[in-house]
């Protein structure tokens, strides 16, 4: 149980990174066509 917490809670910036790089990517390309 506490295992399976602490990998979510280490999960997490990963998740929010790979978010907000695919939103980077999106507006770039917005802006760049």
């Amino acid at each position: 149980m506490l295992l399976a917490t602490h990998i979510r809670r280490a999960h997490l910036p990963y998740v929010l990174g790979i978010a907000g790089l695919a939103l980077a990517a999106g507006i770039a390309l917005a802006l760049f066509q």
